[in-house]
């Protein structure tokens, strides 16, 4: 066992993108990674703005991490392009969510300026 490629527990140990041990597998792995998490954040978008921007933001991680020192492979190029996406459609139905939250729970003050009828106190004397 050569003490360069494995740790002390015999596992290999976790390699940097840009170093020479980062194969053409994790590459491959990452770069889909990327394309799945920019399809999800889109999904999640639709139902839950938070969900995209979560999703979206992995998948940009995955798709730069992806090409080390090679050029970017074009479903990197993809899964960017659906994280981007998916964030906006995040940001905006999560805007409209909270727009419309807090717009439905206005007081009406209306109520309290009014004056106490003689009826209601007549019921209490």
């Amino acid at each position: 066992m050569n003490p360069d490629n494995y740790s002390s527990n015999g596992q290999e140990p976790f390699h940097a993108p840009n170093s020479p041990y980062f194969s053409a597998k994790n590459r491959d792995s990452m770069t889909r990674a990327a394309l799945t998490l920019g399809i999800l954040s889109i999904s999640t978008a639709l139902f839950t703005g938070i969900g995209g921007i979560i999703f979206g933001g992995l998948g940009i991680l995955m798709a730069l991490l992806s090409h080390g020192k090679a050029p970017m492979k074009s479903s990197a190029r993809t899964g960017i392009l659906l994280s981007v996406i998916g964030i906006i459609a995040g940001l905006f139905i999560t805007i409209f969510t909270l727009t419309a939250i807090i717009s439905s729970y206005q007081i009406n003050t209306d109520q309290f300026t009014q004056p106490i009828s003689s009826d209601f106190t007549s019921d209490f004397i």
